[in-house]
């Protein structure tokens, strides 16, 4: 799926469903789709600020990236709901290893033999240390959509 070309005044896509009412399959933007599928537009008010997500979270059995603090899984690309007050916390998969920054960059220690080096690429974030998880906290202005991507590099820590 490529940028929607469809507009409906005063509502943003959010994405697509394979079900009108959204309770299928969910689909975000540059997700494959199998072709015949059929895919209802997801509409949203467009006063409600999003979260623009355009990275895959692949090592989602390391990691996981949630709002916080509502909880809402950051888990593929896609637009999310934010509300005041909301950041991103990046915490290791299952509650075992550490974070640490290091380099302006979150290091990532889930024990099994890699380290994990996360670079975030938010406009106007700033990244600190919570026990064992990391957080990162932006601003936004309103009437903008914040976009949130993040390149993992994993290391061997010889």
């Amino acid at each position: 799926l490529g940028n929607n070309l469809f507009t409906r005044d005063g509502y943003v896509c959010t994405g697509y469903n394979d079900k009108k009412d959204g309770s299928g399959t969910s689909y975000g933007p540059n997700e494959n789709v199998m072709l015949g599928t059929k895919l209802y537009a997801q509409w949203e008010s467009a006063d409600t600020p999003k979260l623009i997500v355009q990275t895959l979270n692949y090592c989602a059995d390391k990691f996981n990236f949630t709002l916080d603090p509502s909880g809402v899984n950051i888990d593929k690309p896609e637009y999310y709901n934010l509300k005041a007050g909301d950041r991103i916390r990046l915490s290791p998969a299952g509650g075992s290893g550490s974070v640490g920054l290091f380099d302006g960059k979150i290091r990532v220690d889930v024990n099994d033999g890699y380290l994990y080096i996360i670079s975030i690429d938010l406009k106007d974030s700033k990244i600190t240390l919570a026990g064992s998880d990391a957080i990162i906290e932006f601003t936004y202005a309103a009437g903008v959509n914040p976009v949130f991507n993040y390149t993992i590099m994993q290391v061997s820590p010889s």
